[in-house]
Parts: C-alpha cells; structure tokens; sequence
C-alpha cells in the first residue's frame, strides 16, 4: 500500500484481528464492533481514573444518548435512535468455562471482587466519559477468570486452574470514531477501496454542512493547492447530518513506488468554504478557499 498522508489524513489499515486466547483476559479483539468506523483501544492501564467518576448515560457530538447495556453474559455499547430504539454498536460475550454458566453481574464498586462462574467473565462499572473534541466512549473494563465456583451449577467443585483471580486485568476502554467537535477527519479503507470519515458536529468550525468536495494530488506536491484534481464532488444527494458515516469511492490506482498520493476534502456551508488549518508562526489560520480548483468530476 502506498497511498500516502498529509497532515490532515489520517490512514488506517483495516486488518483482520484475532480474539484473545481462551483462559486470557478479554480484550479489545474480543469486541464485536457493528457501528462503521468505530475502533476500540485502550485510555490509560489504570482504572481508578475513571472509575468512581462519570455518568452511565452520555451524549455524542450527533445528540444521540449513549449506553453500556447488560444483557446475560453479555455487554453491548449503545445509542439511542429516535426510530429503532437502542441500536448496538459494537458488543463483548463471556467465554464459558467448564460449567458453561453464567451470572448476571455485580457492576458495583470496582474495588469489591465478585464471584464468577465463567472461565473469563467481564465487570465494567456504571461510568461512562465522552470525548467530545476527539469523539470517543471512555470507560473502566476488568476482565478476569472466576474467583470460585458458586452459583447454579457449579456444585461447589471446582477445576484447581481457578483462584486468586489469575489473569485479572482492569483496562480503560476507548472507543474512537465518533462524530468529532471539528475535525474532519478521513481514513482510507484498502479493503474497500474508499476513503470514509464521520461528519464532525462543527466541521472545519463551521456551523454545519451542506455538501463536501474530495480532491487528490501528488505528495510532493502538497501545500500547491492549485494543482488538486477533484476525487468526488458535491456530496452527499442531501445535507449530511452531523454523526453520518460517509464513503467515497478511491478508483486511482496505487501510486509507483517510492511516490505517494494526498487527498483533502472541503466542506461547504451557506457560501463558505474550508479545508483545514495552516501554521505561520505557531498560529494556525484556515488555508484560503480560492486555491482550491473548481470541483467538477472527470466524465
């Protein structure tokens, strides 16, 4: 792969990842992420920084509510959508032990150990923290293997690999790719050929969006914002909401090696135009519209 980035394209290789190994704690390749452009990391190796600190409902830079819901063995990351309800965007499942029970959680205080009956169960805390300038869900996760057996069930045997909580591991979550404060951020996806971002709630600083020009150009040429030659124009059909997902089609071939290729888009609203921010001095300033060529699509 030798698309290449500027300052204001951030490029991300979609790779395929494993889940964690069996008797390990559950980790971010655990996760079933189902929301387009989202991705899971970790915050900080600690967990008291957030653990008695927060809320368990939040609010993104779209207005939509945020949740951590708790369904058997099971945790789900959700939003609140005005026509569906909850929608699950991304969730985690127990891995069983040799009983294949499970519990409903205690989410209380971190600091109190529970009882499990699952080879690696999972304990988040009611507390969730958004980002709003970097657009992500922070929150406290302790995967672990079970303490003892108790419960139905488990018949008060247990397998002697379980004790003293051998592979417990408290993390703070991150899941990133929510709707930014500003930045317009884009990602080029090799699966798909494309290049997608989520639509900031002020993009560029702007109050909103009425449409979005994509252009291209040659790495050494970048900085000569004349010589852009338009990728995508006037897009999307109707005035993007802040919070969409949206994709565009790459068809350029892959640059020769040792080149590189640069892309940024504009944004558009009520006769303004702006395609990110330039530094003279150690002051940022908008780079100037009227360099920008024309956007009208090769036929």
């Amino acid at each position: 792969m030798h698309k290449t980035t500027a300052a204001f394209l951030f490029a991300t290789m979609f790779l395929p990842v494993g889940a964690s190994d069996p008797g390990e704690p559950l980790d971010c390749t655990d996760w079933v992420i189902l929301e387009p452009g989202l991705t899971c990391t970790y915050f900080h190796p600690s967990f008291q920084l957030v653990s008695q600190k927060g809320s368990n409902l939040v609010i993104d830079n779209s207005g939509a509510p945020i949740q951590l819901d708790y369904h058997g063995c099971s945790t789900r990351l959700q939003r609140w959508d005005p026509l569906n309800g909850w929608k699950t965007l991304a969730f985690v499942e127990d891995r069983t032990g040799l009983f294949n029970v499970c519990q409903t959680y205690d989410r209380g205080s971190p600091v109190l150990s529970t009882m499990e009956t699952s080879e690696t169960g999972h304990l988040v805390n009611d507390v969730l923290w958004f980002d709003a300038v970097d657009g992500s869900v922070i929150f406290p996760f302790r995967s672990f293997c079970s303490l003892s057996c108790q419960g139905t069930g488990c018949g008060g045997n247990c397998p002697p690999t379980y004790g003293a909580f051998p592979f417990t591991k408290w993390r703070v979550i991150k899941f990133e790719g929510f709707a930014k404060l500003f930045d317009l951020v884009q990602t080029y996806n090799p699966a798909s050929a494309s290049l997608t971002f989520t639509v900031p709630a002020h993009p560029e600083g702007l109050r909103g969006a009425d449409w979005f020009d994509t252009y291209y150009g040659d790495l050494a040429m970048v900085g000569d914002w004349s010589q852009a030659q338009p990728l995508a124009c006037d897009y999307p059909a109707s005035s993007p909401s802040r919070g969409d997902y949206l994709e565009v089609a790459d068809p350029l071939p892959d640059p020769a090696p040792g080149e590189g290729r640069y892309y940024v888009t504009a944004v558009h609203y009520q006769g303004e135009a702006r395609y990110g921010r330039k530094s003279s001095g150690g002051v940022l300033s908008g780079r100037d519209p009227t360099l920008l060529p024309a956007c009208v699509e090769p036929n």
